[in-house]
């Protein structure tokens, strides 16, 4: 979980955490949370389908219902094209326990990663309805509103998210990204200025300096910092396919060629 929240470099935390998800399935092998977390490993940091489909297939076998209040499996469904299928997996669980903050906030994810927006920003106004403090919803509502061009409003939920978050590094980048957006080149610049300062003392994502240097239209700096965060196996490069944020490097061969040495589907 550690790298999952971008708290520790996935090449430090990630075998660390497939090693002891094996290492349980040793002792039982009828332990459906580790071929989920196995699965999760497979498509976000092997970035291996076979392998992924073949841990969630297990642990469908061994407890559906596990996998099916679990975030993980939608965002593999996702990240292979199933879009619907993973929406209505996140959907049945929020049924299931509809005052779920965190529920609500992976169907909000499967609904963007969709290209579902109104319907994303929806859900994310209800995460945030039951839990007015949950830094990364606003954060994600910042991303979805800026995606439809609404950057002043997106501006005051990614203030939020990073206040709320103490200045994580996705929301900072975020945040920069936006600023950008708006023409406010000096507090862009700012931001990454903070991201560098915060690298010299913990892990900082090489993702969140792309970000900002895309907002600021400089493609090559945020292509390098793209590169960089292939070389640290990050999660959220599985994603990279369905986040509006990188639509302005679509046509980019690099980033065509970063997608295809990810092995992401078409």
């Amino acid at each position: 979980m550690e790298s999952f929240f971008n708290m520790v470099p996935p090449r430090e935390a990630t075998p660390k955490a497939k090693a002891a998800a094996a290492k349980a399935l040793e002792i039982d092998p009828n332990l459906a949370e580790a071929h989920i977390s196995l699965g999760y490993a497979s498509f976000t940091y092997d970035w291996d389908r076979a392998a992924a489909t073949r841990h969630f297939d297990q642990a469908i076998a061994l407890n559906r219902e596990a996998v099916m209040n679990h975030p993980y499996y939608p965002f593999y469904l996702t990240v292979f094209g199933r879009f619907e299928e993973a929406i209505s997996v996140a959907k049945g669980a929020v049924d299931r326990d509809p005052v779920s903050a965190s529920l609500s906030h992976t169907l909000a994810v499967q609904l963007a990663l969709a290209r579902r927006f109104d319907d994303a920003i929806q859900e994310c106004r209800r995460t945030i309805d039951l839990d007015a403090n949950f830094a990364v919803a606003h954060d994600v509502l910042g991303g979805l509103l800026a995606a439809k061009g609404m950057n002043r409003e997106a501006l005051a939920e990614l203030e939020k998210a990073v206040a709320l978050s103490r200045g994580a590094a996705m929301q900072l980048a975020n945040l920069g990204y936006v600023r950008a957006r708006l023409g406010d080149r000096v507090e862009a610049r700012r931001v990454l200025e903070q991201l560098e300062a915060a690298s010299k003392v913990r892990y900082t994502p090489a993702l969140a300096f792309a970000m900002v240097h895309l907002g600021l239209g400089e493609n090559d700096q945020a292509i390098a910092s793209l590169d960089k965060a292939y070389d640290e196996r990050f999660n959220r490069l599985a994603y990279l396919r369905r986040e509006p944020v990188w639509d302005a490097l679509r046509t980019d061969p690099r980033f065509k060629e970063l997608v295809r040495r990810i092995g992401l589907p078409e």
